[in-house]
């Protein structure tokens, strides 16, 4: 009924569709003592890192010539996603979760298990063990 778009969430026959629509949404409609949304600088650091297109590059590559190039260019955004996790804490943000945590945990599920499936890559198949 929506166009196809996933995910969706319908609340009071209202849909919200697309992860970063539905949680600038929840932010919105459900507020917490600190805001879940990211200083500006930080989201865009992390979509810089470019984690979900290279998820959907690398799995979505039918030509076998170029899947070494896409694995090199999805390793090295893991990567960076993994070192901003060590010197931030427990999740993106910080000490807290925050809209960064529920926004690349939809697209890490989707290498876990289209990326494993299609591709038979997983975040252990990191080398030297980096993940």
């Amino acid at each position: 009924e929506y166009g196809g778009k996933m995910p969706c969430v319908c609340h009071n026959g209202e849909a919200h569709v697309e992860t970063a629509e539905i949680l600038a949404w929840i932010d919105r409609e459900f507020p917490t003592a600190s805001s879940l949304q990211p200083p500006v600088e930080l989201a865009e650091q992390v979509k810089g890192f470019g984690v979900f297109p290279a998820i959907a590059q690398f799995t979505k590559n039918t030509d076998s010539a170029k899947d070494e190039e896409l694995r090199v260019k999805l390793e090295t955004s893991l990567r960076a996603l993994s070192k901003r996790l060590e010197s931030a804490g427990a999740y993106l943000q910080g000490a807290e979760p925050g809209l960064l945590d529920c926004d690349i945990l939809p697209k890490l599920y989707v290498l876990s298990l289209a990326t494993a499936h299609y591709k038979n890559f997983k975040l252990e198949d990191l080398k030297d063990g980096e993940a």
